[in-house]
Parts: structure tokens; C-alpha cells; sequence
């Protein structure tokens, strides 16, 4: 009508200009879920065969390769400077040579796979575990040449089987090594001496104890814990029993059964006073490293599926969170995101071509806030970037 002003109108456009801004404020500030962990392959490469064993040598920025044809590299890690992948794609590990290419070979030139590698605190020896039932040991010298390089000066051994897992203890001034059954435990020597063989620690099949298979053993981990750091040693094997010694003494503190299948991998979380455990059970399992015994209950588990052998595990701590990497037979790396509350952790699942087996991870934190992975397997060796994705709470996700 010609009697109403436009000033009649003036309450509506409010409450209209209004309610828009609240839908936009509505749909910026939509809640977000916490930030997921994601994990992408970002290279990939077989030219060096099936990668066994990974170490990262930190103090010397150094990445330790062992592979299933014997051979060890030794690779400059570039992660401070730029993602490892990007150096790795630019050259394949053999179209240029690395710093150092050893074998672990007998006098007949037959080649044995590295299953396993350590070193000592400033990382002047390397120790490589083989299945020619030997550690070589391997020192390192100054070379006019090519500067600092790796000589072998001496074999541990021979122990009872394949050298599947070793732990180096410096405050003990030890070298822990199993071949089958048996843990053998060796001296740290004076300079320019021999190692010298101390123990051998024998696990006996044992039905009472819950051992009704083969007692052969499989993984090692070094746990320490307390004010006083206590030092244990952890061992499982194919019983799926995991096994507590005093690292220094070697007194065998206790063993409880684990896992319905063999104890493949063995991982300590110092953060969260945790020890993981997986076995071919397909089932992931937290222990509380204070309280090991006889008497051992998980305090936290994971279950992926008796189609599923867990043969690979390692962590990373990330922020307020420890994220667990979990390899496994059928070339499925699991991601699970250890929080607080172990109720809200979360697993995401990542999968390799030709489902090759997983061996071994080395984590390699970089200056660009994300993290690398290596991941040896038995086609060769991958480069994994783990970052940050964050999804809405109905599923979309942020670009």
C-alpha cells in the first residue's frame, strides 16, 4: 500500500541478514573431528631386492640398509634438509653409489639376508645380525679417500640359528643376540679388543609353562622404566610367550603366555610405559612395562583378523599423540593412533602392491612438520609421508 513506508520492512531485513549470518558462521565453524593421522606411499623402488632391516643412525645422519641378498647400505639421511623422497626419486639407491656397500657372505661367497641392526651410542659400531648365524661387527675409521667409512673387525658367534633380533644395552655395557632358542650375551670390550662371549641364556619347552611348541625365539626389546632406569630384556618367539629378563645379570624374572600365535615384533613406548606386541595372531597388544610377570595382562589390544600375521612394528611420537605403525604378511601397513584415552584410538589401513611382506620401518622426522617412513618389504623398499588430514564430522574431506 501507498500508506506503508519502507521503513515497515526495515525488521524483516534484519532478521533476515541476521539468519544468514549465522548459517554462514555455521557452516565455517562446522566442527571438526580431531586430526587423522594419514599415510600415502610417495616412492617406491626394487632395485635393490627385498629390504629385511632398517636403522636409523641419528648421530651420524645415516640410514642402515639390510637387504635379503646380504648386502648393507649406508645411505646419507637428507631429511633435515629435504623429504627423503625427494633425493631418493632424483637417483635409485645403485644408480649412484651410497657412502658404504658391504656383504655379510662366507668364504664360498654365499650370502646369508641382514635380519637385524644396532649400533653403540655415538654410532662409531654397527652390529648386523644374518641368518649365517653370525653379528658382524663393524667399526668405524677414518679413510683418507672416502672419508668415514665401516670396516668389519670381527663375527659374533656362531649362535644356534639365524640371528633374527639383537639389542645393544650401553649401560651395561652388553650385547644381547638370539639364534633359536638361545639368547647369547656379549662384553663390550676395552678399545682395540675383541668382543668377548659372557652368557648363553637357553629358553627350554616347557608345557607347565605354557610352551608347547617350539621355544625358538623371534624379537628382542630393551625396556627401561623408573627413576633408576631399570633396564629388562624382552624376548618372544614362536610359543607366542614373551619372555623378562634383568638386562645386566640376565636373571630370568618371568614369562607369560601373549599371543595364540608367534611373537613376531616387539616395540617399547618409554612416553607411555607401554610395550607393544605382534603376533600372527593378527592381534596388536599393549603391556604395561612396570609390572611384567607371570601373571601379564594387556592392558590395551587391537584385533585385525587371524587372516592377518603381524610381522613388523614401530612408533612415532607425534605432538600429544604416539602413532603405531604395524606391518604385515599381506603388504597391509596398519596406523593406529594411540591416544589417552585408549577407548578413542583409531587404525587406518594402507595397502602395498602384489600384498609383499612387511620387514621393517624406520621413521625419519623432518624439518617440514611431517614425518617419512622407510619401509622395507620383500620387493625392495618404499618411502611413506605421514601428515595431517582433517574431515568434518560428516565425512567430507578438507581439501
Amino acid at each position: 500500500p501507498s500508506g506503508v513506508g519502507c521503513g515497515a520492512f526495515a525488521p524483516l531485513l534484519v532478521i533476515g541478514f541476521v539468519i544468514q549470518c549465522l548459517v554462514l558462521l555455521i557452516i565455517i565453524l562446522q566442527p571438526f573431528e580431531a586430526n587423522a593421522i594419514t599415510l600415502r606411499e610417495t616412492y617406491s623402488s626394487a632395485a635393490i631386492g627385498g629390504v629385511t632391516a632398517l636403522f636409523h643412525l641419528a648421530s651420524q645422519k645415516e640410514v642402515v640398509i639390510g637387504t635379503k641378498r646380504g648386502l648393507i647400505y649406508v645411505v646419507r639421511d637428507l631429511s633435515e634438509t629435504q623429504p627423503f623422497r625427494d633425493k631418493w626419486a632424483r637417483r635409485t639407491l645403485l644408480s649412484e653409489q651410497p657412502i658404504q656397500k658391504s656383504t655379510c657372505s662366507t668364504p664360498q661367497q654365499q650370502s646369508f639376508p641382514i635380519y637385524c641392526i644396532d649400533s653403540n651410542p655415538d654410532g662409531s659400531t654397527l652390529f648386523c645380525g644374518a641368518g649365517d648365524r653370525q653379528v658382524a661387527v663393524w667399526n668405524r675409521q677414518q679413510d683418507d679417500v672416502s672419508g668415514k667409512s665401516l670396516v668389519k673387525s670381527q663375527s659374533l658367534g656362531p649362535h644356534t640359528g639365524w640371528v633374527k633380533d639383537l639389542e645393544v644395552d650401553a649401560q651395561h655395557q652388553l650385547v644381547h643376540s638370539i639364534g633359536c632358542n638361545c639368547i647369547e650375551t656379549w662384553c663390550w670390550p676395552p678399545s682395540g679388543e675383541e668382543w668377548v662371549h659372557k652368557r648363553k641364556t637357553t629358553i627350554e619347552s616347557s608345557p607347565i609353562a605354557g610352551c608347547t611348541l617350539s621355544s625358538d625365539l623371534l624379537c628382542l626389546q630393551r625396556v627401561a622404566f623408573g627413576k633408576e632406569l631399570e633396564q629388562r630384556i624382552l624376548a618372544g618367539g614362536v610359543d607366542g610367550r614373551i619372555h623378562v629378563w634383568e638386562s645386566g645379570t640376565m636373571n630370568h624374572i618371568g614369562s607369560f603366555a601373549a599371543h595364540s600365535g608367534r611373537v613376531n615384533a616387539l616395540s617399547f613406548l618409554p612416553q607411555r610405559e607401554l610395550v607393544l606386541s605382534g603376533g600372527s595372531d593378527g592381534r596388536l597388544l599393549g603391556w604395561d612395562s612396570r609390572h611384567l610377570s607371570a601373571v601379564s595382562e594387556p592392558v590395551v589390544s587391537w584385533n585385525f583378523g587371524d587372516q592377518v600375521r603381524i610381522t613388523a612394528l614401530s612408533h612415532v611420537t607425534h605432538e600429544a599423540d604416539t602413532i603405531v605403525l604395524v606391518g604385515t604378511n599381506v603388504g597391509e601397513i596398519i596406523v593406529v593412533e594411540l591416544r589417552d584415552d585408549h577407548d578413542e584410538s583409531q587404525s587406518q589401513r594402507l595397502k602395498l602392491e602384489n600384498d609383499t611382506a612387511i620387514y621393517s620401518f624406520c621413521p625419519l622426522p623432518t624439518a617440514f612438520g611431517s614425518m617419512e617412513v622407510l619401509v622395507g618389504h620383500a620387493n625392495g623398499i618404499c618411502v611413506l609421508e605421514l601428515g595431517e588430514e582433517y574431515h568434518h564430522q560428516n565425512g567430507a574431506s578438507d581439501p
